[in-house]
């Protein structure tokens, strides 16, 4: 892992501080993106610094260097069931 990219397949947590909704039918809108949720990398460019993550709700989110620091690598032992 460099300092901008995780590797495909680590087990990453969002530290940032903002959360993202989308529209959601006759609800309103539902969080996709909140502090504490944890993803996976499905892709890494590796030295160009980019990879997309994706959390268990099906939301993706490419990580690059301007929101690294958003972005924990977390171990998936370390996670609840």
């Amino acid at each position: 892992m460099n300092s901008t990219s995780f590797d495909f397949g680590a087990h990453v947590r969002y530290v940032g501080q903002r959360s993202c909704q989308v529209p959601a039918g006759r609800t309103g809108h539902e969080v996709v993106l909140a502090p504490g949720m944890v993803g996976v990398v499905i892709l890494s460019a590796g030295t160009a610094g980019h990879c997309r993550v994706q959390f268990k709700n099906g939301f993706q989110l490419d990580v690059t260097s301007e929101n690294r620091a958003d972005f924990a690598p977390t171990h998936p032992r370390l996670l609840p069931a």
